[in-house]
């Protein structure tokens, strides 16, 4: 082979060791000794991990911090509270309700400065949202697109099926959101209140209606037994400068023991006397019960110097 022949020969072995390297390389290198998959424009590969953060949470949809009940004036709405800074903040104030109006675009509410809030979880204010900024507390009703590009801390958010009856509210508005097992809490309550009246009577002095709490005995019953067959009429004086007492017109049960009476305990007294105290005493006496919440001068003047007339009965008749 002529020498001109040569070299052309390892011209071309040369160029085609050079093509098969490049090719190795744009295929298993980065430059920098790690090995790199390609990516097919249009096709995920299977091994890619998902990206974190807020694209896989919208993925999955909004987290919650807890479902409501939404009250507007007489109309009741669902909604969720979110799981953010703001929002746990606001859930914390459950039951919470004020009273605004309708502007233009908006329910607006004053409310006495900010609410705890992050930043980054401020979003977009979008119509059927509670905002709570700049000192108010804001129901967005109409023109979403002028205000959509607003950040603010979203405290809670009527669902999307009630936005439209809630947000065509007028005039003056009273808002009240509360944790959608409240009903159920309230029902709870009200059984508990039922239980502590049931050890509950009344006293009518006048124009003033005290409650008072019965002791557990015997003699309370005993009372209580009584006022269920109607309220009982007591003509009730001073003595000693401290306390009224007046005959019940009948016999109870005693049950003396040493005491020393504080403002408002009920007393009776060798079984038939009732006695309301306003001072200090120490004697054997069995305790009736005690008037709830009232102090020795708030007492006192309900009762007044000289004679009173002092009606007993049970809650609510």
């Amino acid at each position: 082979m002529s020498k001109k022949g040569m070299t052309s020969l390892l011209c071309m072995i040369m160029a085609c060791l050079m093509l098969l390297s490049g090719c190795g390389q744009s295929q298993n290198s980065t430059g920098s000794g790690t090995t790199q998959t390609a990516e097919v424009p249009g096709v995920k590969n299977s091994d890619t991990p998902e990206p974190p953060g807020p694209q896989t949470e919208a993925a999955a949809g909004e987290t919650v911090c807890m479902t409501v009940k939404i009250m507007i004036n007489d109309a009741e709405y669902t909604g969720s509270i979110p799981d953010t800074v703001c929002g746990r903040a606001f859930a914390e104030k459950l039951p919470f309700e004020l009273n605004g109006s309708r502007a233009a675009d908006d329910v607006c509410c004053s409310v006495s400065g900010d609410i705890d809030h992050e930043e980054s979880e401020n979003e977009p204010w979008s119509l059927g949202d509670f905002g709570w900024f700049g000192g108010w507390f804001t129901l967005l009703c109409d023109h979403e697109d002028k205000f959509n590009s607003m950040s603010v801390p979203v405290v809670c958010k009527i669902n999307e099926s009630d936005i439209p009856a809630a947000t065509a509210v007028s005039g003056s508005v009273t808002i009240r959101i509360e944790a959608a097992d409240q009903q159920g809490n309230t029902e709870m309550n009200g059984e508990e209140t039922d239980m502590k009246t049931s050890d509950q009577i009344v006293l009518t002095i006048g124009h003033n209606k005290l409650t008072a709490t019965l002791a557990d005995n015997s003699s309370a019953e005993a009372l209580k037994e009584l006022l269920s067959q109607g309220p009982v009429t007591i003509s009730m004086r001073d003595y000693g400068s401290m306390e009224k007492v007046g005959d019940l017109g009948t016999s109870l049960p005693t049950n003396d023991e040493q005491i020393t009476t504080e403002a408002g305990d009920l007393i009776l007294y060798m079984g038939s006397a009732f006695v309301i105290y306003y001072a200090p005493n120490s004697w054997n006496f069995t305790q009736l019960g005690k008037i709830d919440d009232i102090t020795a001068s708030e007492l006192k003047e309900i009762l007044g110097s000289g004679s009173v007339q002092v009606i007993l009965s049970l809650p609510n008749e």
